[in-house]
């Protein structure tokens, strides 16, 4: 997978570094709150010299890390390449400077800064909306199962499978076959490659993505034929995964751009309304010379959702509205003055009150060699002594050499 990279000044945070200020709650955007924690020790002399490092536009970073009032993030993959972008600003309006996340197993890495307006100008060049032709406007209203239902068919067709089959029944592709269907559904599921819809949704819309998907697929393609989205055709075997999907008009003109030089993405903004409270947007699709087939998420809550082919204007309208700073915002200034815990003399004055990481219980200090010990010389034999001089006698004397006398 690529990380979109629009400029080379970085800052990095270690893991370590970050762990120094564990007990400090994040904002509810920040993308520290999905970062692994690291079973190493804390590091809070790197995280300080990190921080009084920055300056200047930098030192915004600290509080767009660990409290940002808006981010974005970016998907795009055509089966060969992935890109990611992650964005986070330290105020809603996005007139302050804004930073790219790159998250890796040892570190945060922060890139910047970038304005609003400069990272919508890299997503309409990573879109390539100057490829895309302005066309006939088609709306299709869905459910969220159909539409589910609808990306692992996109997938099921955008990978060819059976579709020499279906070319001799039908002349050209028109559709797929059921049990195709439910072999992307699983391999979207469980690879991330963002260029299969499956997959990317699922990355956009992870609390959404169903866990019954094989087991309501005949219901959810009963309503979509019901609809006049397509047209079942049962085998003869008479086991329903080999049975075709043949697309409806609207479904056809879908698929057939997905062989054509097509790509996917998708776009999650979030703003913090309160200190708990945030607010998301979100739309997704697939880029097409035919134009761009979107997905509108905002109804996804009531089970709904709005699929249209538009042309790139709608796309750059939603970018420049969305992504540019608006004037009628409270001001940069006023953003950053709402909370100082984050900035970063309120992260040094946390760091510093920060009780000290648990010590390594002390080592025993090694044992003294006891000093050895002398063992006793062994006891003399009695001695005996002259009855006569009373001198000490040789051992086993006969007579006194003192005085001569015989010893009895």
């Amino acid at each position: 997978m690529t990380t979109l990279h629009t400029a080379t000044t970085d800052t990095v945070y270690t893991k370590e570094a970050l762990k120094a200020l564990s007990g400090l709650p994040c904002g509810p955007l920040s993308p520290l709150a999905r970062v692994a924690a690291t079973d190493r020790p804390a590091d809070a002399a790197a995280l300080a010299a990190t921080l009084m490092g920055l300056s200047g536009a930098w030192e915004q970073a600290a509080p767009a890390l660990f409290n940002p009032q808006r981010t974005l993030l970016f998907l795009a993959g055509d089966g060969e390449t992935s890109l990611v972008g992650q964005y986070v600003w330290p105020d809603r309006a996005a007139r302050g400077p804004g930073f790219q996340v790159v998250t890796s197993d040892t570190a945060v890495r922060l890139n910047g800064p970038h304005s609003a307006a400069h990272i919508a100008g890299i997503l309409t060049e990573s879109l390539g909306l100057g490829q895309v032709v302005a066309p006939e406007p088609v709306r299709l209203s869905l459910t969220l199962p159909q539409f589910w239902c609808l990306a692992a068919m996109a997938d099921a067709y955008a990978y060819g499978l059976l579709r020499r089959r279906l070319e001799r029944l039908h002349g050209r592709p028109l559709g797929v076959a059921q049990g195709d269907v439910l072999a992307l559904w699983a391999a979207g599921v469980e690879g991330l490659n963002l260029g299969w819809a499956v997959s990317l949704f699922a990355t956009l819309l992870p609390d959404y993505l169903p866990q019954d998907f094989p087991a309501t697929l005949d219901a959810t393609l009963a309503a979509m034929e019901q609809g006049d989205l397509l047209l079942r055709v049962d085998d003869t075997t008479g086991d329903p995964r080999a049975g075709l999907l043949l697309f409806g008009e609207d479904l056809n003109l879908l698929c057939q751009g997905l062989v054509q030089n097509a790509s996917l993405f998708g776009l999650v903004l979030q703003d913090q309304t309160g200190p708990k409270t945030t607010a998301t947007a979100m739309l997704g699709g697939w880029r097409t010379p035919q134009g761009l087939w979107v997905a509108d998420f905002g109804r996804i809550d009531d089970d709904a959702v709005e699929l249209q082919l538009l042309g790139p204007e709608y796309l750059l309208d939603v970018i420049n509205e969305v992504y540019v700073p608006n004037s009628g915002e409270d001001s940069f200034e006023t953003a950053l003055a709402a909370d100082q815990r984050y900035a970063v003399a309120g992260l040094l004055k946390a760091l510093q009150a920060a009780p000290p990481p648990p010590s390594a219980p002390p080592r025993p200090a090694p044992a003294t060699p006891a000093a050895p010990v002398t063992p006793p010389a062994p006891a003399a034999p009695d001695q005996r002594f002259c009855a006569q001089c009373g001198k000490p006698l040789n051992q086993g004397a006969k007579f006194c050499r003192a005085c001569g006398s015989q010893i009895s």
